[in-house]
């Protein structure tokens, strides 16, 4: 019993030391409380966000990977300034990795925008370890390397790319696949219909 105590004195002391400002939510704050620590609390910021239209000459191309139980995937939207979708694409590879799965959409999104014969390009992802190591902000993975190396020799076919992080929230419109890559360009229907009207119309997207 002395041991037990004297360690958990020994914790609270190093947690007090540690934690002076949390956000929190209700059982942390609760928990914290129970041990008998202070420490202040703010609150959780709340962001509104929205998709952004390229400059007029520019198109946007939104890029996702995905990794689940069901396998991994990538997928991406090719969209001009009017919000309007000009190629989608989805596929599909074996390695189990969201960064991987990340690049190769960015990469496929590079190949359809060359097909369709675009100078201007901006690639907004939602993965900034994809983006931090295309920018060469950080060292990527050493199975990446081959396909960050692909992504900036393909962008020197460009007059003009840039690469951007945004917010999950405003990537809805870059569906990962299952399938080898497609490229495909027939009119939107359901679900996607209904998100490129939406982000067309700047619908704002609440980010806790």
């Amino acid at each position: 019993m002395v041991v037990r105590s004297k360690l958990l004195k020994d914790m609270k002391i190093y947690l007090q030391t540690q934690l002076t400002t949390l956000k929190g939510n209700i059982q942390l704050i609760a928990c914290i409380d129970r041990i008998g620590l202070v420490v202040d609390y703010k609150q959780k910021e709340t962001i509104h966000c929205c998709w952004e239209k390229p400059k007029e000459g520019t198109i946007m191309i939104n890029t996702d990977g995905s990794v689940n139980q069901q396998g991994a995937g990538f997928g991406g939207l090719i969209r001009n300034c009017l919000g309007e979708k000009l190629l989608g694409y989805i596929g599909s590879c074996t390695v189990s990795s969201v960064t991987y799965q990340e690049l190769q959409a960015i990469a496929k999104g590079l190949v359809g925008a060359d097909l369709l014969g675009l100078q201007e390009v901006t690639i907004a992802s939602d993965t900034l370890g994809s983006i931090n190591a295309i920018m060469k902000h950080e060292k990527p993975h050493w199975y990446c390397e081959d396909l960050v190396a692909e992504i900036q020799m393909r962008a020197h076919h460009f007059r003009s790319v840039g690469f951007k992080h945004i917010f999950r929230e405003t990537n809805r419109a870059a569906i990962g696949g299952s399938e080898p890559c497609n490229f495909f360009m027939n009119p939107p229907d359901g679900d996607l219909y209904v998100i490129l009207n939406e982000d067309r119309d700047g619908r704002l997207y609440t980010r806790f």
